[in-house]
């Protein structure tokens, strides 16, 4: 999946320290080796830059140092401690992928995302709402897409109100993922952490910590758009519209997470 003309970045939070990886977040230390060390200085630079150096001090062959680069920066990144950024616009790098997905569909196998890793700025509300969000925008802008698609046959349209309920319910979908991944980083309490996005998929890094603390922050992305589905429903029963209800609805199945169907309930279960 990755190419020499693809570049390593070491993200925000993760330094290299003579012939170590140091990552503050999780709070632990990674070695390097002789080659290892070589190919995290070519950072910034095509990993063809660090193929060739390879070459140059170590005497390999040029099959060798190119298989030895590729492997190490995809090593790197399935750990999270180095991005991957490739050159060209993302449509380009879409239709590589999707070029690549039909090669390996007749063999069962699904092609593996790349892990991008970003700082999450934890010393206000403020800021980690502002990080996360924006994470979560693309993830959230396709479940809302996702949510009108499959709920268009269960409103007819045959006014405004059902096309109202319909949009509202596609939003509540959308605004409801976003939700639940601002409860996890706000349960942090400014822990150093990390935000990490694999294709649509979003989760949070952040240091070893109690098992009550894992719970605590586990639980909080399903509460806050439960809690938010809850104050919907009693203002809809209050002012008896059915719209607020209808929002409230997707927002409240948040909390099917907790149980082991969920990977908030299976963090739980395990703290």
């Amino acid at each position: 999946m990755l190419t020499l003309d693809d570049i390593l970045i070491l993200p925000g939070g993760v330094s290299v320290d003579e012939r170590a990886l140091a990552d503050e977040v999780r709070g632990e230390s990674f070695a390097l080796n002789a080659a290892g060390a070589v190919v995290v200085a070519c950072q910034g630079r095509p990993l063809g830059d660090a193929a060739a150096e390879l070459r140059e001090r170590f005497g390999l062959t040029r099959e060798q140092a190119e298989r030895d680069v590729l492997s190490f920066a995809w090593l790197l990144n399935r750990a999270l401690l180095a991005n991957i950024v490739r050159p060209g616009r993302a449509p380009l790098a879409l239709v590589r992928f999707l070029a690549v997905a039909v090669r390996l569909l007749p063999l069962g196998i699904v092609p593996p995302m790349l892990n991008r890793r970003q700082h999450l700025d934890t010393a206000t509300a403020g800021r980690v709402a502002r990080g996360t969000l924006a994470a979560a925008a693309p993830r959230s802008l396709v479940a809302t897409v996702g949510g009108l698609f499959l709920s268009a046959p269960l409103l007819p349209g045959d006014g405004g109100a059902s096309v109202g309920s319909w949009l509202a319910l596609g939003a509540a979908i959308g605004v409801g993922v976003a939700l639940h991944e601002l409860g996890h980083a706000l349960a942090l309490g400014g822990l150093p952490a990390a935000l990490v996005t694999s294709g649509l998929a979003l989760s949070i890094l952040y240091p070893r910590s109690t098992r009550r603390r894992v719970a605590a922050i586990s639980l909080a992305g399903p509460a806050l758009p439960a809690a938010i589905a809850l104050l919907l429903a009693t203002v809809a029963l209050a002012i008896g519209v059915p719209l607020v209800a209808t929002i409230a609805c997707p927002l409240a199945a948040h909390a099917l997470t907790v149980t082991l169907a969920g990977r908030d309930g299976r963090t739980v279960c395990r703290s």
